[in-house]
């Protein structure tokens, strides 16, 4: 007679994996809101020891403690399967809210990537693709897909998440016939930069603005008509109404 797996019981499934990954994510945002600090980004060449460190640690856990039911939960499908999901969902959330680094740390999703909650999303897949990788390792034929795989991800990842803080963006203020060498990076800290750009020419191209009807008992604006504001005495005839165009400003602005 089978008995009922419970709850925390070994060998963990998907249950107390998506449960741990709402843990780390709940335990991020916790630290972040009552510390009120964010994680700056490790640069050259600190990012470059904590990774060794990193692959270090990851081999010594799977060599000598691989048989405990924890690390074996961590190189599992379920773990992979919720790290996955955990980092997956941070990664929409910064394409879906506007990120600001001056953001405090209280505005839990408007600098996600200095966050505590990023931070253990991002520790967790890779140490869950890291002793996958590891316990499979072998260079035979019928593993090279499985290797390729899980270790060509765990790369990518690996170097987004240490190399991130290498990236420098600057903004360059440009006067057409300069030379501009000089930026100005989000800080608004400004650096002589290795190159120079010269602004040979710039054009914009400039549309007419476009008036439409507003649907008052719907309260939506009609696809139809739409009427290009190009010229002043233009008429414009709409079931039994009649539009007068009578004036047009170029630089006119609500």
């Amino acid at each position: 007679m089978s008995t009922k797996k419970t709850i925390w019981s070994f060998p963990w499934g998907y249950g107390e994996s998506f449960a741990i990954a709402i843990g780390l994510f709940l335990a991020g945002t916790g630290i972040q809101f009552i510390s009120g600090i964010v994680i700056p980004l490790p640069s050259w060449p600190r990012n470059v020891i904590l990774l060794l460190s990193f692959v270090i640690v990851l081999f010594f856990i799977q060599r000598f403690a691989s048989k405990n039911p924890i690390i074996h939960w961590l190189s599992s499908v379920p773990a992979a399967i919720s790290a996955i999901a955990l980092f997956t969902m941070l990664s929409l959330l910064m394409g879906f809210i506007h990120q600001d680094v001056h953001a405090p740390a209280d505005a839990l999703f408007a600098n996600i990537k200095f966050s505590w909650m990023y931070l253990f999303a991002q520790v967790y897949i890779l140490t869950t693709l890291g002793l996958t990788t590891i316990r499979r390792f072998s260079l035979r034929r019928r593993n090279i897909g499985f290797l390729l795989n899980h270790l060509g991800i765990w790369l990518v990842l690996a170097a987004a998440s240490f190399g991130a803080g290498d990236t420098q963006r600057y903004t360059l203020q440009m006067q057409k016939g300069n030379i501009q060498w000089i930026g100005e990076d989000e800080y608004g800290n400004t650096h002589e930069l290795p190159v120079a750009i010269a602004l040979h020419d710039f054009t914009i191209d400039f549309y007419p603005p476009q008036a439409g009807i507003w649907d008052n008992e719907q309260n939506i604006l009609l696809k139809k008509p739409s009427f290009s504001l190009d010229s002043k005495d233009s008429v414009y005839e709409w079931k039994e109404f009649s539009f007068h165009i009578s004036q047009v400003s170029s630089s006119a602005y609500k």
